[in-house]
């Protein structure tokens, strides 16, 4: 457009020259229209390969995303199937989808870099002020979406500790209970109670106890987090 323009400046100066409504006028005047609609139509073509440019780095930055969501849905998959089998889910399982939804968090704010700063290049209201403004808007509402997910993760998680614990529990209270059971037995035969039960008791009680202070730690720790 550089050439365009300057060419408009000489025949407007050639116009200028002669008598307004002379045919030498009239012959410039058109030639200047005739420039000003090549300056145009290349000012549209280039505003076009811009956006077409700028639109396929953004489909290259979509199609990452893509992926990291169809990892996060294999995981859940494969979460889905261990419940259906009576295979045993950990952290990990929801630490590793978790991951993948961070790295989409982080592949969204990327692509929101380049979208505000593109927004700010073009006419507020227009077609394509609008489309960028609905990308953003996308983004944001899968941000809140993969964070809303991150959060039941988390409480998955915590459930799962938390079974964890229970069953510790069970565990020690089903051995209290047997060794209990062992000393009735004896009483009841009116054998002489063996220390080694009492010890084996006391044992389970007091890893009973630890167990259920840091169940207690655990259920705070959230509760703490859950109020900031």
């Amino acid at each position: 457009n550089s050439a365009l323009n300057k060419q408009k400046d000489e025949l407007i100066k050639l116009r200028d020259a002669t008598d307004k409504g002379s045919d030498a006028w009239n012959e410039y005047n058109s030639q200047i229209q005739s420039v000003d609609e090549s300056i145009q139509a290349n000012t549209t073509q280039l505003a076009e390969t811009h956006n077409d440019k700028f639109d396929a780095r953004i489909a290259g930055m979509d199609s990452g995303i893509d992926s990291l969501k169809v990892s996060v849905d294999s995981k859940k998959n494969d979460i889905a199937l261990k419940q259906t089998q009576g295979k045993k889910v950990t952290a990990k399982d929801y630490n590793t989808m978790n991951s993948f939804l961070r790295s989409q968090n982080t592949a969204l704010d990327a692509e929101d870099v380049l979208l505000r700063k593109e927004l700010k290049t073009v006419e507020k209201g227009s077609q394509r002020w609008q489309e960028l403004t609905d990308k953003i808007n996308s983004n944001t509402a899968a941000r809140e979406s993969n964070n809303q997910e991150i959060a039941e993760n988390n409480n998955s998680k915590f459930d799962l500790k938390i079974a964890d614990y229970d069953d510790k529990v069970e565990k020690y209270q089903n051995k209290i209970t047997d060794n209990q059971s062992k000393l009735d037995l004896r009483t009841a035969e009116g054998k002489k109670n063996n220390y080694f039960y009492y010890k084996q008791m006391i044992s389970a009680s007091k890893n009973e106890n630890k167990v259920l202070e840091e169940k207690k730690k655990t259920a705070n720790k959230l509760n703490s987090v859950s109020d900031t």
